[in-house]
């Protein structure tokens, strides 16, 4: 492949998230010596969620962590293809956001552009983003309600989309959740 990067871009999913719960709850089983059952049970009677009890109760976050970024699925992909990853994901981002943030790192990033290979894993529709109107910055969630039409009129990236010409970008869409890809395609 004739690519330096991998940029990747999504949501949790993409992120790894969830991986570190996995590492914690079979390093707590295995050390504690009990099964899921009666770890769970053990969990329920302290009254917080799984993850919660592990940051509590073990000393592993840091190496979870560590865990999760080197055995999300991009980070493998990245790794087999011999790529630098590059990963701009977070947990709860909406689709909107994830065109709104690769559409940013490609007019930040354009010196990588070229050398950048595109991996988006779409999230499921009904995720939104807003614009606060105290602070000058986006939040997650919003109100589903809201038509995609609204958000066009109030996102300061939309200009940008119409004058930004791209060299070759190649995408690769890990989720087929999006009717068509939304961001410059050439082959």
């Amino acid at each position: 492949m004739d690519k330096k990067y991998l940029l990747s871009n999504g949501d949790s999913w993409t992120l790894g998230f969830m991986l570190d719960t996995e590492y914690m709850r079979l390093k707590t089983m295995f050390k504690m010596k009990m099964n899921y059952e009666h770890l769970s049970k053990l969990i329920e009677d302290d009254d917080l969620d799984e993850w919660s009890w592990y940051i509590e109760n073990t000393k592993l976050q840091k190496e979870s962590y560590d865990f999760s970024v080197k055995n999300r699925f991009t980070g493998l992909a990245s790794k087999k293809i011999g790529l630098e990853e590059i990963n701009i994901s977070w947990p709860g981002k909406s689709n909107r956001a994830i065109m709104r943030t690769t559409i940013e790192w490609i007019l930040d990033n354009q010196d990588k552009v070229k050398d950048t290979f595109f991996l988006i894993g779409w999230t499921a529709p009904h995720r939104t983003e807003s614009v606060s109107e105290d602070k000058d910055e986006y939040e997650i969630g919003g109100d589903s309600n809201i038509p995609f039409s609204v958000f066009d009129q109030i996102l300061p990236f939309q200009p940008k989309i119409v004058q930004y010409k791209p060299p070759k970008v190649t995408l690769l869409v890990a989720l087929n959740v999006v009717q068509s890809i939304v961001l410059p395609r050439r082959q």
